[in-house]
């Protein structure tokens, strides 16, 4: 799935993952330290303070009691006497405040049951004390004494009641330590499974993004490499549909292009070669051929001196007509015995001359045989045609004997 993403989308999933496990971690951080506070906070509220609220109390009522016997033992003495009263009513007020606002505090089922108890002993102390002080005020010492330890007993029972409630919270408190101590290896621990999760699917993550970038480019690079080897054979095998796919289907496409134009090329030389082949066939043929005329015209050349000599012949032979003729002329005067003779040897040369222009004509025909079958091959017939016009010329002329 994630190599058919687009690139951004790769990078934005990686940064989102990364995102989402940050503040996952940070979420819990904040959660356990938001928890952490609270139950520190609810630890000092509602567990030191209330301590701190009711030993300060027995404090208190300690201190009442230790100026309660002062006066009781000062009678007659009115300063030491006012300044115990003030001091009770001042550590009265201290300790009204330290209860009220212990009671302002989350009270669970314990402490409000003891509380009604507590107020009652406390409120019957009250009532004997005051009783107490009126009678050492009016110098009724023994009295007062007797009252006093009257009331000792709700003395000690509010004392035992705030010493309970002090407990109480204390162990409140030792047991939320405990709890929280536990609840922090529990978060810790839960904490460091969150980093490990979080750094194995970022792991994860992010050699998946890094293999579905790096791999096709290694492919990318081999064909390449292929590419500058001159091997079009091996097409790129990507099946994505990324950029990087894209890129490959893009590379692919131009190495088949270039395959068939490298083919279409081959074919090209390949009818190139044959018709090179072809043309030096026709090149060797057309050379015999000239041959073949080469030789004819010198078939030719060689009749037409051959016809050339038969003409020659032909002319000595008219000139020796022509000169018997002559001589025969010149001597016909000579007496009519040579008559006879002459008339034999012209009728010789005549048969000479027959024969010789017979002999003509032959060597014509069996050269013009020759010219033909030359000049069929070379398609040059009408030059031949030429050549023949003074052979005809010559054949057509009459041969008169005087």
């Amino acid at each position: 799935m994630i190599k058919n993403l687009k690139m951004r989308f790769k990078i934005l999933t990686l940064s989102l993952t990364a995102f989402i496990l940050i503040l996952t971690v940070a979420a819990v951080g904040y959660m356990d330290m938001t928890n952490s506070n609270q139950e520190l906070s609810s630890l000092y509220d509602n567990n030191l303070l209330p301590v701190q609220y009711l030993n300060d109390n027995r404090n208190q009522a300690r201190a009442i009691e230790a100026d309660i016997y002062a006066i009781i033992l000062n009678v007659g003495n009115k300063s030491i006497q006012d300044e115990k009263l003030q001091d009770i009513q001042k550590r009265s007020k201290t300790f009204d405040d330290n209860f009220n606002n212990y009671k302002k505090v989350d009270l669970d089922k314990f402490e409000t049951d003891l509380i009604p108890v507590l107020e009652e002993n406390l409120k019957k102390y009250r009532q004997g004390r005051d009783e107490t002080i009126n009678l050492a005020l009016e110098g009724k010492q023994s009295e007062a004494l007797n009252k006093f330890n009257s009331v000792q007993t709700y003395l000690n029972e509010f004392q035992k009641h705030l010493k309970e409630l002090a407990d109480y919270n204390i162990k409140v408190a030792e047991d939320t330590e405990v709890h929280n101590v536990e609840n922090a290896k529990s978060v810790t621990k839960l904490y460091i499974i969150q980093i490990i999760i979080s750094l194995i699917v970022g792991i994860v993550m992010s050699r998946a993004v890094s293999n579905s970038i790096v791999k096709p480019l290694v492919l990318i690079k081999d064909f390449a490499n292929r590419l500058k080897n001159s091997d079009f054979s091996t097409p790129i095998v990507m099946s994505r549909k990324d950029e990087l796919g894209e890129i490959g289907t893009a590379l692919n496409e131009a190495q088949n292009q270039m395959s068939m134009v490298i083919g279409e090329i081959q074919i090209s030389v390949n009818n190139l070669s044959s018709e090179s082949e072809e043309l030096s066939a026709t090149v060797e043929e057309m050379t015999a051929k000239l041959e073949e005329i080469n030789f004819a015209t010198e078939e030719i050349a060689s009749g037409a001196l051959e016809t050339s000599a038969g003409a020659e012949e032909v002319a000595a032979s008219t000139e020796e007509v022509d000169a018997s003729i002559q001589e025969l002329s010149s001597q016909a005067l000579e007496g009519s015995n040579k008559a006879e003779g002459i008339k034999e040897k012209a009728t010789l040369v005549k048969k000479e001359t027959n024969d010789a222009f017979e002999k003509i004509q032959r060597i014509q025909l069996e050269k013009e045989e020759k010219i033909k079958n030359a000049l069929k091959k070379a398609e040059v017939v009408e030059n031949i045609k030429i050549m023949q016009m003074p052979f005809l010329v010559l054949q057509a002329k009459p041969i008169y004997l005087h």
